[in-house]
């Protein structure tokens, strides 16, 4: 997605809070704002396409989260590790909590970074020389123990830092020694965190798995057949233009040239009983060639889920001649293949970034935070989720949308069927849930919603105003009654008639 499209907002799970105050989710949606200007207003989005390219097509990658030099005038600088130069560890959950990294910098450059106190003295001296060689530089980002902890980390009471930082980053360079004149032994500097810099989403990897297994792994061959064919119809154009042949030693005297525009010399007038005929009588044709690079290709797209992206997007040039039915059910059926891979993607990636970025704008105060709303956020820190809006995540939600209504199609149909004024097939159907369902599924804004109890209030308001429309009904139905009694002209017979009747059946017809 885009800077400018929203494709996530913070809110707290129902699971947690069944119905967030208008106070909380007026606080939500700030730091929603928050998070995505911070993003927006950084390197973010073009470190994350890199990192999602190394998550599919290697299995893992690594972006690194840090505060912005004050020059640049941003909050923070993002960037993705390449990969070879890095190496990644795990803690006794499985995720990712440490990783070490190989650079090189120039002298200057490791001045300007570090200080001239930092410095060893021999690097000193590079940069007095203006000296151009670059100098290895290493950098291990682990956990920092502090508390009852720390007397057991020698590191971390060597670091020094305060309580807070939770992590720390040590770098250091090959060739430092205790003659340098700081007594370092090669470390240029010791830094902290208080926020979780590493960002290592990693796929189909299993408990105790340092890295994962990516799609490019598996397809790896695939592409080596994709280019072995292209060099195959190559080939073969020109041993069709150029082909190999054999021919009787007959001609080896004569010379012999065979090829495009070459001329075949021989005795004349001498008859020959020689032969000339191709290596292979029947070489692979380029058709041949091309179908199994079709077959490559295709399986290739199959192992990218090439067919799931290109379902969702199959009528968007179709505007107008197909049904919002087909399209949804085109898109759930995409959603089908790619489900597993948004699920790891969510847990390994997405959830970890978006909840490091609102973190970084609380901490950085971005607007429109201020004390008051951080405050609020403190204690409502646990309990903030991402929720996903993307084309991606909506295309997800449809699948489910597609089976309530096919339901109610059938609850519709039966009730059209089965025409029972006492067993109405719509009985089974809680419509206030399907509506609640329906609205969760298509992310409609809870304050778009009415509250329970406003929704009985209408509700009863309704009942009140049926109840006074079937007494206006019944009064006027006694009065149109009393009415034509009224105009009836009373005779003896009108009256002695129904006496009779009655006295019949009592007597006997006496």
């Amino acid at each position: 997605t885009s800077k400018g499209q929203p494709w996530y907002y913070l809110t707290i799970p129902k699971t947690v809070n069944a119905k967030l105050s208008k106070e909380k989710r007026g606080i939500l949606e700030k730091l929603t704002e928050a998070s995505r200007y911070l993003m927006a207003r950084s390197n973010c989005y073009s470190s994350i396409y890199r990192l999602f390219m190394h998550y599919l097509v290697y299995g893992f990658g690594c972006m690194l989260i840090s505060k912005a030099d004050e020059k640049s005038g941003d909050i923070i600088d993002t960037y993705t590790l390449r990969p070879g130069t890095y190496a990644l560890g795990i803690g006794r959950n499985g995720r990712v909590n440490k990783v070490v990294r190989k650079f090189a910098w120039t002298a200057m450059e490791i001045l300007e970074e570090f200080g001239k106190e930092a410095t060893p003295k021999w690097i000193k001296d590079m940069a007095k020389n203006r000296s151009e060689k670059y100098i290895t530089v290493w950098n291990l980002i682990e956990p920092n123990y502090t508390g009852d902890l720390k007397e057991f980390d020698p590191v971390s009471k060597a670091c020094e830092l305060a309580d807070n930082c939770c992590y720390r980053s040590i770098f250091w360079v090959e060739g430092g020694s205790k003659d340098d004149g700081t007594d370092r032994h090669g470390i240029l500097g010791v830094d902290g965190f208080d926020i979780n810099p590493i960002i290592a989403p990693r796929l189909d990897c299993e408990l105790g798995d340092i890295y994962g297994r990516g799609l490019g792994l598996d397809g790896l061959d695939l592409a080596r057949g994709l280019q072995s064919y292209r060099f195959d119809i190559l080939k073969i154009s020109g041993d069709k233009a150029q082909p190999a042949l054999v021919a009787s030693s007959e001609f080896k005297e004569d010379g012999l040239r065979c090829g495009r525009g070459a001329v075949n010399y021989t005795q004349m007038g001498q008859q020959k009983q020689g032969f000339v005929l191709p290596v292979l009588p029947n070489p692979p044709g380029i058709q041949d060639t091309r179908d199994c690079e079709i077959i490559a290709k295709a399986e290739l797209e199959t192992l990218f889920y090439i067919d799931a992206f290109t379902a969702m997007d199959l009528f968007r040039d179709n505007i107008g001649k197909v049904t919002a039915t087909q399209i949804n059910y085109a898109k759930a059926e995409g959603m089908q293949k790619l489900g597993a891979m948004v699920s790891n993607c969510e847990c390994e990636f997405l959830n970890i970034l978006v909840n490091t970025m609102w973190r970084w704008a609380v901490k950085a105060k971005v607007a429109p935070l201020d004390e008051n709303i951080i405050q609020q956020i403190t204690e409502l820190e646990r309990q903030v989720a991402p929720e996903y809006v993307s084309n991606i995540h909506q295309a997800r939600r449809l699948a489910e949308m597609n089976g309530v209504q096919a339901w109610m199609q059938n609850v519709a149909m039966a009730k059209e069927i089965k025409q029972d004024a006492i067993n109405d097939p719509s009985d089974v159907a809680n419509f206030d849930s399907i509506n609640k369902r329906v609205a969760e599924i298509l992310n409609v804004p809870e304050d778009c919603i009415n509250d329970e109890d406003v929704v009985a209030g209408f509700r009863k308001t309704r009942a009140k105003q049926a109840q006074l429309a079937q007494q206006a009904d019944m009064l006027e139905k006694g009065a149109s009654a009393a009415q034509k009694l009224g105009n009836t002209p009373i005779t003896e017979d009108r009256l002695l008639a129904p006496l009779a009747r009655a006295a019949t059946g009592l007597g006997g017809g006496q």
